[in-house]
């Protein structure tokens, strides 16, 4: 999926989509999430109560998601599990597939 060009290309659908995305890979980091923080375009929908935000500022979505990793982490061992992690559960792949369901779901 080509980046959007414009805030009217950002649908609620593909929204959702990276929200479940979120969802289904940070149940599977356990003892990781200490270590990371939702950084990207889902992070205004959990700061702002979208509800109370005025339809022309509402925040416009995203198609992805995006995690930071604490500079906190010492060792390139616990790196390189949470790599694991994310790529042993498929976060990648899961992402492809979500994707490209939506874009061929009549």
């Amino acid at each position: 999926m080509p980046d959007p060009k414009s805030i009217l290309e950002y649908t609620p659908e593909t929204t959702d989509l990276a929200e479940r995305t979120l969802l289904e890979v940070w149940s599977s980091l356990g003892d990781y999430k200490k270590h990371l923080v939702l950084v990207g375009g889902l992070t205004p929908r959990y700061l702002v109560n979208q509800s109370k935000v005025a339809d022309n500022n509402k925040h416009c979505g995203t198609i992805d998601v995006d995690l930071g990793i604490s500079l906190a982490v010492r060792t390139l061992k616990t790196y390189e599990g949470i790599a694991e992690a994310a790529v042993g559960f498929g976060a990648i792949r899961m992402l492809r597939d979500l994707f490209l369901h939506h874009l061929t779901d009549p």
